[in-house]
């Protein structure tokens, strides 16, 4: 039979069990609620940062699309075939170089003030030769947006399209091209004088900028559409 000293012994001892378990069970928890807001912390950080690098890289490109087209528009080959239609072989080089320079380069064209493709150079893939369209290859960009939308901007000034799928003869390209394309409208006898255009292969930078292991990514435009969802499956830019 157990005596009075014994149960007071029991009971203080369950009460220390009991103590200990709802002592180490509030440290789990509080733990867990630790560990959690802390990996929810420096998860919302590393997001931040990794937006930040995007946009950094971002800004790269539009800045070295300025500095292509200003560089282009300022050299005596370009002036000189503004003015009389000289040098078109050299311009054509000259244009052939610049597109040669980076793989990320789709075209460089100067279309004039009634939009009629004048010199553009072109190359099929990222990864493949550029070359010089003939002239009897050369199109009529008079209706695009992205002409139309030029004779309303700051001439001598450096504006981008928007994103979208490039087109050939009035047809969207197949496989697709998702095109983003630097725009510099040019000055002639001081009125619009036609545009200098760098297009490039969007979708290899689109890539860049959803390839992140630990965040779904979403790219839309200013008006909402989706212009790449993390649930794309490769190949459906």
């Amino acid at each position: 039979m157990i005596n009075v000293k014994n149960k007071q012994t029991i009971k203080i001892f369950i009460i220390f069990i009991s103590f200990s378990l709802v002592l180490s069970l509030s440290m789990m928890l509080i733990e867990e609620f630790f560990f959690e807001h802390n990996a929810q912390k420096v998860a919302i950080q590393n997001g931040v940062s990794e937006l930040a690098e995007n946009e950094a890289f971002l800004k790269s490109i539009l800045q070295h699309s300025e500095n292509v087209l200003m560089a282009v528009k300022e050299s005596i080959f370009f002036q000189r075939y503004l003015d009389n239609g000289e040098n078109r072989y050299l311009l054509e080089n000259f244009f052939l170089a610049h597109i040669r320079a980076n793989e990320d380069y789709m075209q460089l064209r100067y279309i004039d003030k009634n939009g009629v493709e004048k010199i553009r150079v072109d190359k099929l893939k990222s990864a493949s030769a550029p070359y010089v369209v003939p002239e009897n290859k050369l199109q009529n960009k008079s209706d695009r947006d992205y002409f139309i939308d030029s004779k309303s901007k700051e001439l001598g000034k450096v504006w981008f399209s928007k994103l979208d799928l490039n087109q050939e003869e009035g047809k969207i390209e197949f496989p697709y091209k998702p095109t983003l394309r630097a725009v510099l409208p040019i000055q002639k006898d001081n009125q619009f004088g036609g545009l200098l255009i760098l297009n490039y292969f969007a979708g290899d930078f689109i890539k860049v900028l959803v390839s992140t292991p630990l965040y779904d990514v979403i790219i839309s435009d200013d008006q909402g559409y989706t212009i790449k969802h993390f649930e794309d499956e490769d190949g459906k830019d």
